[in-house]
């Protein structure tokens, strides 16, 4: 409702007069409105990310701090000012507030560093131009280490040797038959070949979608309940003909819930992927620098913070670092790993849920939110039980406690952007590869059928 902003009112609470004012007045967002208003804030931090990786960046901080503070303010009228109006992008409303968010923490974070970022690939001939536009880019810190208050990082950012510091995989049996190709062409049809992959895994996910779920989790105004919906109203038979088995309620339910956070590594991999063919292909980046994967075989992991922590992708860890040492030190709290793991969950739960402020209709916020927070508690308890036992979580017994809490967990998320309609928005363009594998899959692996309730 209109006005409506105490603490506790959803979906945003004190946040609601925002989230209002620009569902009503911001404007519809055209291709060309987003190239010009929301690449802005990215030329500005091109330029202080420049000034940072220059001899002289203790000297120009007052410039990047007033970089800053233009691109903030950037940033904010174009986000104010212009969305996707259109129900079937409404998922890319949450993407470009996510992204703001996390550029605003790196516009600060580059205004208020004292010393200058070093960049080893400089000393084997990178450009300052290009280090400038890697900074930017590398959210990770790879090859960078230790930057600021993120200690957690690698060695010191200032202490790093002339020659890069190649970041370690971790160890695969299968890397050790196959090694990582060392050559440009090499490593650029790699990185092409997984882009490949994972577009179309996710392009033949979002046929299926289409055509078992059009009226139910293909509805991007978003339906409540829509997994119990869709549940109720599906038969599936895998491999009809042969052994024509109905998969039960519940497996439909499980194999739904798996779907979200799959599809989520597919676009997120054949974005990276793709990035890094393009970096490396142009001959400016070193084929070292893009090695180290966005994901690490998430399904191997044995433990909440193997997953997490290692094989999840790190995209806003460094931010989610900083700002949990800055409240430590406001607050005057002694940081512990029991404080970090929470402090770092929060803030990523804060993240996730004020990343819907633009969207219309909104994903509840509180069950994003909280997800995250269960999650940073699972790893305590982790930390806890290595304390107790001295034995970490790890093996079989670990990757069915990890997978066990991780669904259940999961289940508040998964809910709650099924029922926003995010499975119904247009995330490719339509008429891919997909759209070809989707019936072969149907007719040959499984049957779906609507059953009348």
């Amino acid at each position: 409702m209109p006005g409506n902003s105490t603490l506790l009112s959803p979906p945003f609470g004190p946040f609601n007069p925002v989230h209002e004012h620009v569902v009503r007045h911001a404007s519809s967002l055209s291709t060309l409105r987003f190239a010009f208003l929301f690449l802005t804030p990215c030329a500005v931090m091109y330029f202080q990310a420049l000034l940072l990786v220059s001899p002289g960046a203790r000297k120009n901080r007052g410039k990047r701090a007033a970089l800053g503070v233009l691109g903030l303010a950037v940033m904010l009228n174009a986000w104010t000012s212009y969305r996707f109006t259109t129900p079937s992008f409404n998922a890319f409303n949450n993407a470009i507030t996510i992204i703001f968010l996390h550029l605003a923490v790196k516009f600060i974070e580059f205004g208020l560093l004292s010393d200058r970022v070093h960049d080893p690939y400089m000393a084997l001939g990178r450009s300052r131009h290009v280090a400038a536009f890697d900074l930017s880019i590398n959210s990770r810190l790879v090859s960078l280490g230790s930057v600021g208050l993120d200690t957690l990082a690698g060695p010191p950012n200032a202490a790093l040797p002339k020659h890069p510091h190649v970041e370690r995989h971790l160890r695969h049996k299968r890397r050790k038959r196959h090694p990582r190709p060392t050559t440009r062409s090499g490593s650029v049809i790699r990185h092409l070949r997984h882009a490949a992959v994972h577009y179309i895994v996710l392009d033949t996910m979002l046929a299926l979608l289409a055509l078992v779920g059009p009226d139910t989790l293909g509805v991007a105004q978003g339906t409540p309940n829509v997994l119990d919906k869709f549940v109720a109203q599906t038969r599936v038979t895998a491999l009809p003909g042969l052994l024509d088995w109905v998969i039960p309620a519940g497996g439909v339910r499980f194999v739904t819930h798996v779907c979200v956070p799959l599809a989520i590594w597919q676009g997120l991999s054949c974005g990276y992927h793709s990035l890094a063919a393009a970096c490396v292909g142009s001959g400016l980046w070193e084929v070292q620098a893009w090695d180290v994967d966005l994901f690490d075989s998430p399904w191997r992991a044995d433990s909440i913070i193997d997953l997490w922590g290692k094989r999840w992708h790190q995209m806003f860890r460094h931010q989610f670092i900083i700002l949990s040492v800055t409240t430590t030190r406001l607050l005057g709290i002694k940081i512990g790993t029991h404080t970090l793991f929470l402090l770092t969950f929060v803030f990523s739960g804060l993240l996730h849920a004020f990343g819907e402020l633009s969207m219309d209709p909104v994903p509840e916020p509180w069950k994003l939110g909280l997800f995250f927070v269960l999650a940073g508690l699972g790893c305590a308890i982790e930390v806890t039980f290595k304390r107790v036992t001295g034995h970490r979580v790890k093996g079989l017994l670990g990757r069915i406690w990890t997978w066990t809490f991780m669904y259940c967990a999961g289940s508040l998320a998964t809910n709650a952007w099924l029922d926003g309609g995010i499975a119904g928005c247009t995330l490719l363009p339509a008429g891919g590869v997909g759209s070809y594998i989707a019936p072969l899959v149907l007719s040959k692996l499984c049957l779906v059928e609507r059953i009348q309730v």
